[in-house]
């Protein structure tokens, strides 16, 4: 892992409503990606809400919800050394 990058959800990389933008904002997503720059998404919206959304957007990298009350991370993520933590099934 090289670059973390930390960035709104909400007001950032939504709303989404401009197709321009939307496109632009893939292209930069997809860029990133090739990179493997790891993209933190912080947002006011639930877990399930930000799943949502960063399964249409294509983000796979961890994600901090509710204003840092829950910072979500995949099991299959192996970039962070986490030892102790809570597990969810989801």
């Amino acid at each position: 892992m090289s670059l973390i990058i930390f960035t709104g959800l909400d007001r950032v990389l939504l709303p989404i409503q401009n197709r321009n933008y939307y496109d632009q904002l893939l292209q930069t997503l997809r860029e990133l990606q090739g990179k493997e720059v790891t993209l933190i998404s912080v947002s006011a919206n639930t877990r399930a809400e930000v799943e949502k959304l960063n399964k249409i957007i294509g983000l796979n990298d961890p994600f901090i919800v509710e204003h840092g009350s829950g910072i979500f991370i995949a099991k299959s993520d192996r970039s962070f050394a986490v030892s102790e933590v809570d597990k969810t099934e989801n």
